[in-house]
């Protein structure tokens, strides 16, 4: 079997892959180095939407949808929270603009080479098999996974948040476009921890979203009973065309596989706990590493676990959370409405963004439900 060396390979290339190109792409010495993309998907079709809060702009916010000053946050005991936002905008932006900018950027470079093959293993020592062939890297950034890279073993919490919903239009104006709806656990099961989500693009065209942290995920059937029900009898929409249909499923845990694998091999997205465990939301984490990373490939600084990763204090945070949630010993809807009840949006979303000081995680802290309970297990988890 014939190998091919290159200095960078991408085993995977979705959004923490491309983001990570984009970053590396902005170097001096880029265009000196040999670049490999392998991923079978060829990145052409409107697969997903991201959906995120953010302070500013950043490279990709111009691809955005639709953006959001105001939303609404719906209780299990039917409590209506406003979120103003102040300092945050809320945006959404769809796979295949984000797909499309990226992919007419990366062209401007004849050292990216890029094959549409199915990866089969990534070893430390840089060498990437897929079904056709094996290739050699100087670094290799690894994305995709299976299975395997979350056993259970692994960790003592997992959830997989879990996803499905329709894009659809409307007949007559049945959408607020000025707020969108954060969550909606007014029909959420008593024990799960499960929401609707709105991003009205229009009057008439909006992503109704169901959404679960559970082990377990459901069939397709039971996925668009839940959905259509919500959207039949508590939105009253009955004339509308389905104009998308959005599934995927991300992985929340306690635990984190190494980001340096090896000399050769760095971890990167869901491999390298980019997902904030406690909330699901990745897209500004993951541009926020990335820059990090990128910026220390650039300067020759060899990468260690806590360059990039959550502080300890806050991985205490995340563990409390899914720890409540999965143990049932509260709802994951009274989690946020405990927070928008009593902080600002801006203040939530500040915290989610890892940014609060001392205090203001002492304030996060005093609004938690269960507060005692979350106190006790974030000391024992935070002295780890």
């Amino acid at each position: 079997m014939s190998t091919d060396k290159f200095d960078y390979i991408f085993a995977g290339f979705g959004l923490s892959g491309m983001s990570l190109l984009y970053e590396l792409s902005k170097n001096k010495n880029f265009k000196e180095k040999s670049v490999l993309i392998i991923d079978r998907d060829t990145k052409e079709s409107n697969d997903r939407t991201w959906s995120f809060w953010h302070n500013g702009e950043n490279d990709f916010t111009h691809l955005a949808k639709k953006t959001w000053k105001n939303g609404w946050f719906y209780a299990q005991d039917g409590l209506e929270i406003a979120l103003d936002l102040e300092n945050y905008s809320y945006s959404t932006i769809e796979g295949i603009d984000f797909y499309n900018f990226v992919n007419k950027h990366l062209k401007r470079f004849s050292n990216i080479h890029r094959v549409y093959q199915d990866l089969v293993h990534v070893s430390d020592e840089g060498k990437v098999l897929t079904n056709e062939r094996e290739y050699i890297g100087e670094l290799v950034f690894k994305s995709y996974f299976d299975k395997l890279d979350f056993q259970k073993r692994n960790s003592n919490y997992f959830l997989w948040q879990h996803f499905f919903g329709y894009v659809i239009k409307t007949e007559k104006p049945a959408f607020d476009a000025n707020r969108f709806v954060l969550m909606d656990y007014r029909f959420s099961d008593e024990k799960r921890t499960n929401f609707f989500y709105i991003l009205p693009y229009s009057e008439t065209e909006a992503l109704v979203e169901f959404t679960e942290f559970s082990a377990h995920k459901y069939t397709e059937s039971n996925y668009k009973e839940m959905l259509l029900n919500y959207i039949h009898e508590h939105l009253n929409i009955t004339n509308y065309q389905i104009e998308q249909v959005e599934f995927n499923a991300i992985p929340m845990t306690d635990f984190q596989l190494k980001t340096v694998v090896s000399k050769h091999v760095i971890n990167i997205g869901s491999m390298a706990g980019y997902v904030k465990p406690s909330s699901g939301y990745a897209f500004t984490r993951t541009l926020e590493r990335n820059k990090k990373l990128a910026a220390l490939i650039d300067a020759n600084i060899p990468v260690n676990e806590t360059q990039l990763n959550s502080s300890k204090t806050y991985k205490a945070f995340d563990n409390a959370v899914l720890y409540l949630m999965q143990t049932e010993k509260v709802h994951g809807g009274l989690i946020f409405s405990s927070l928008f009840e009593r902080r600002s949006a801006d203040f939530v979303f500040k915290f989610l963004d890892e940014n609060a000081n001392a205090f203001e995680l002492f304030q996060i802290m005093l609004a938690s439900p269960k507060k005692m309970e979350f106190i006790k297990y974030f000391i024992k988890k935070r002295g780890k």
